[in-house]
């Protein structure tokens, strides 16, 4: 009698939460049918991820791109961020090891998701003690929220890795990169939804910027005291309160009906994408577990092997304190900065924060909202989002061939170019289309600016990944966070020329920090 050693195998199962498999020769078409499943599985779990973490942030976008106009009363938004990212850069060094390490990356994404659902609830009824506090916890948990996400990614390749024949390396490139491209689109999606619901629902609006407009096509002389309006606009908006006053209706809707349909709008995305988080997802000790049942599955197992998938993962490593992990990362990260070469990075990372603030701030404020009311803040910011991911794309792809000083050179001259535009630019027959350029050119730069510095200090400084990544969060936010204070300090004339000084000054220290790079590496090789 022939027996088919290809599909002779023998199963047993104890009591216990292990299950044990000896073969007497490995089924492949079997395997090969449980493998495609499986990985079918965890595709479709990450599947969901993607789309849930692509629902909260649509709908916190939303929001977040519109605080500078409809809390432009006081500087309440651009002061409530302020805050809110300057105490989240302090506590950003200290809670995201510790916090991810003690209640794992899915609870950390969950808790960040139901912080921006505070901060949406709390734009209902937008006073310091109802904002301020959601804005600095929404922050604060954002901190670990951010590295939770590469977290899972990382967590699916693994997993995915142990049905395939490629490396984890590979799969989390793929994973993260499938990942990122979808919560690029967020900014799309959120933008658009805020401009159709506000554009839409707002007719008196409608009625009064169509006629503005063809008043400014027509230069009718009887429409001299619409355009004297566009001289607190651009360039010269100074945040004058009487000036604010007199011109509310073009930061805020003239009715509250749009601005609650849309906050309810968001409140449901932000609602089903937690939901969607916290059913579908699994936790780190999930993904530990399914790891292990997967390499098990996916060898024969003798009576050693069966010992060391019994065995506890831990290796005899003890689960180190909160304040041991704390002083550890206190301690890198001190270390980290002190080094020449992270310093000769500050400036032109500092002006990453300090120019996304200037996008947000005041080109939605003072050359959208001022000019053509707050519901084209939408659409203007989704055409930001759609050219900062396509460029972000463009560094990864082609970045390598042009070079690290190459890409900053060419950022820092069409930045240069933006804010030349930006001075110049004043209400024309095309102005909506000069509008949305602008939007556009600072898309392209953010894309390339983001995705470089954070290469150059990943390339820079490859020895200790964890704590390069803090820190240059740290500084970003800082940037930022500097940026919304003097969002209400100083004209946006002068912000113009204040950024144009650091992104000069900081391109500098940068190109010093690459040549020094290149000397210590090839010092390195002749050694």
């Amino acid at each position: 009698m022939h027996i088919d050693e290809r599909h002779l195998y023998i199963q047993f199962e104890y009591h216990q939460p292990h299950r044990f498999t000896v073969c007497m020769a490995e089924s492949v078409l079997s395997r090969d049918f449980d493998k495609a499943q499986e990985r079918r599985k965890i595709a479709r779990s990450f599947g969901w991820n993607v789309f849930a973490t692509f629902c909260c942030w649509s709908a916190y976008a939303s929001i977040f791109n519109l605080q500078s106009s409809l809390n432009v009363e006081d500087g309440l938004g651009t002061n409530t961020l302020a805050i809110g990212y300057l105490v989240s850069t302090i506590a950003s060094l200290f809670m995201s090891p510790v916090l991810l390490k003690k209640i794992g990356a899915k609870a950390c994404l969950i808790s960040s998701d139901c912080s921006m659902f505070l901060f949406i609830l709390a734009n209902l009824y937008p006073r310091y003690y109802t904002l301020l506090p959601a804005c600095i916890l929404m922050l604060l948990l954002q901190c670990t929220g951010f590295p939770a996400m590469s977290v899972l990614n990382v967590l699916y390749a693994n997993l995915y890795s142990t049905l395939s024949d490629k490396s984890k390396d590979y799969w989390t490139i793929r994973f993260s990169g499938y990942f990122f491209t979808g919560f690029q689109c967020c900014q799309v999606f959120g933008n658009m939804l805020s401009y159709s619901v506000l554009y839409g629902f707002d007719q008196s609006a409608l009625e009064s910027n169509q006629s503005l407009l063809n008043c400014t096509i027509s230069g009718n002389s009887s429409c001299v005291s619409n355009e004297d309006r566009y001289q607190h606009c651009g360039i010269n908006d100074c945040q004058n309160e009487n000036v604010i006053e007199n011109t509310i209706q073009q930061y805020k809707p003239a009715s509250q009906i749009p601005l609650y349909v849309l906050l309810g709008s968001v409140l449901l995305l932000e609602i089903m994408g937690v939901i969607i988080h916290a059913i579908v997802v699994p936790n780190d000790e999930t993904f530990k577990r399914k790891t292990k049942y997967y390499q098990q599955e996916m060898m024969p197992l003798n009576a050693d092997q069966s010992k060391v998938l019994q065995s506890d993962d831990s290796d005899g490593r003890t689960n180190p304190t909160i304040r041991s992990l704390v002083l550890f990362t206190a301690k890198g990260a001190y270390h980290h900065i002190m080094q020449l070469q992270l310093l000769l990075l500050v400036p032109v990372t500092f002006y990453n924060g300090i120019a996304m603030s200037f996008v947000f701030a005041e080109i939605t404020r003072s050359y959208v909202s001022c000019v053509v009311g707050v519901q084209w803040v939408g659409v203007c910011m989704a055409f930001f989002g759609a050219f900062d991911s396509l460029f972000s794309w463009f560094v990864g792809k082609l970045g390598r061939k042009i070079g690290r000083i190459g890409l900053f050179m060419m950022t820092l001259c069409l930045e240069c170019g933006n804010y030349i535009f930006c001075l110049l630019w004043f209400p024309s027959s095309s102005i909506l289309f000069s509008i949305i350029s602008i939007f556009c050119l600072f898309g392209v730069t953010d894309g390339i600016l983001q995705t470089i510095v954070n290469v150059t200090h990943i390339d820079l400084f490859p020895e200790n990944k964890e704590i390069v990544s803090v820190v240059w969060n740290m500084i970003v936010n800082l940037g930022f966070s500097t940026g919304m204070m003097l969002s209400r300090m100083m004209c946006v004339w002068q912000r113009i020329f204040l950024n144009l000084g650091i992104i000069i000054t900081g391109t500098g220290f940068l190109v010093i920090a690459d040549v020094r790079h290149r000397k210590r590496k090839s010092e390195g090789a002749d050694d």
